[in-house]
């Protein structure tokens, strides 16, 4: 896998092996919806993270079945609060966090089987204006 870019990104892009790597980065109001959509058209092994503003979910958008589909954990729960409070605010974490980092992340690494298909029939519309929040925990209750 070959990457080139224009511009520094300050250690903000992490080869995890030959042919993957991580980019991190932050946004603010809205997934960039288009972007993840057309990436994962584009090259089908892409797996794109996002984690809702809120940290009520984390969003994994994957090809699967000829289309995007979007499956989400769930951390409006008493689980994320427990690892959190064990994991995170004892062992000062932060000081070790790049800006474009995230404490999520190290809690999606022990619950993958958590993961549920959130589907829809049009994802770009489902994100276009807002944060679907209320459908979430319409559909994930």
């Amino acid at each position: 896998m070959e990457l080139m870019f224009t511009m520094d990104l300050d250690n903000s892009v992490r080869e995890l092996d030959k042919d993957n790597v991580e980019i991190l980065f932050q946004t603010r109001w809205l997934y960039p919806i288009y972007a993840i959509v057309k990436a994962i058209e584009l090259d089908h092994n892409i797996v794109w993270y996002a984690v809702e503003e809120n940290i009520i979910y984390i969003s994994r958008f994957e090809w699967n079945k000829n289309k995007v589909v979007e499956k989400v954990l769930d951390l409006g729960n008493d689980k994320f609060d427990e690892w959190y409070d064990k994991n995170i605010m004892n062992d000062n974490i932060y000081d070790n966090l790049e800006p474009c980092d995230d404490t999520t992340w190290y809690f999606n690494n022990y619950n993958e089987k958590d993961w549920k298909l959130w589907d829809t029939d049009d994802l770009i519309k489902r994100y276009e204006s807002r944060y679907p929040s209320k459908e979430y925990f319409d559909e994930m209750e």
